[in-house]
């Protein structure tokens, strides 16, 4: 029976709120995601651009009314934290309306630590089990609501950690995307330099053997014969 009260425990409609995911935010568009939420949840959203252009975008955040709550324009990431006020359907929007050519890879975290009631949820299998389990056990069920606040303490602290990994997987990911691209760019200039540096050399060469050869027009001109001829001519 003290498993069927746990399991009971963890049906409850109440839960923390936890959503993360990685999204491709094509050029010249945006992503939106809805999240239903009630009036006074201390929220947290996090994200981060992994890779893609110059691993930046906007990002904001509207209240059920339209209104907006957090904005921010090409940033590479950020993290912002509030209590919605409202109760609705809030929108996050990962803006890359801006970009042409470059699509961005966005690594995007919603949490709330506080209990959230989802009105969707079916509410009869949960209050029938509730109910079955409190005549079985009596007053033993308030009792185990300790090791409820027990689990659910470190179920928290859980996902605290396991949240701080996958920030620092996303951002070993954005450092070696951004180093890939930095080797990109200096092995294409350093082939650029190389091929520069062999062409100047080849005119360096060619010009020097002209200078010494009397059938090149370049020599002759480079030795200065063309304006000596042209002076004994009377031109």
């Amino acid at each position: 029976m003290l498993f069927l009260v746990l399991f009971v425990s963890l049906l409850s409609s109440s839960y923390c709120l936890q959503a993360e995911i990685a999204v491709v935010v094509e050029p010249g568009l945006r992503e939106c995601f809805h999240q239903y939420l009630i009036s006074g949840l201390n929220m947290e959203t996090d994200y981060q651009v992994i890779s893609g252009g110059e691993l930046d975008i906007t990002y904001w955040i509207t209240t059920p009314s339209n209104r907006i709550l957090f904005t921010e324009t090409k940033k590479q990431g950020g993290q912002f934290q509030f209590k919605s006020e409202e109760t609705g359907e809030y929108r996050f929007c990962l803006d890359n309306s801006f970009s042409r050519f470059a699509k961005k890879q966005v690594f995007f975290y919603l949490s709330s630590n506080d209990d959230f009631i989802d009105p969707n949820f079916p509410q009869s299998a949960v209050d029938s089990l509730n109910h079955a389990a409190k005549d079985d056990l009596g007053d033993l069920t308030d009792k185990l609501s300790n090791f409820q606040d027990l689990f659910n303490r470190v179920n928290t602290n859980l996902e605290r950690a396991q949240h701080v990994q996958k920030l620092f997987q996303v951002y070993e990911l954005s450092d070696r995307s951004h180093l890939e691209d930095l080797f990109v760019r200096v092995n294409f200039w350093s082939i650029v330099n190389i091929l520069v540096m062999v062409l100047v050399g080849a005119i360096q060469v060619f010009m020097i053997r002209s200078l010494f050869e009397d059938k090149s027009k370049i020599g002759r001109v480079l030795r200065g014969d063309v304006a000596q001829t042209k002076s004994r001519l009377g031109l």
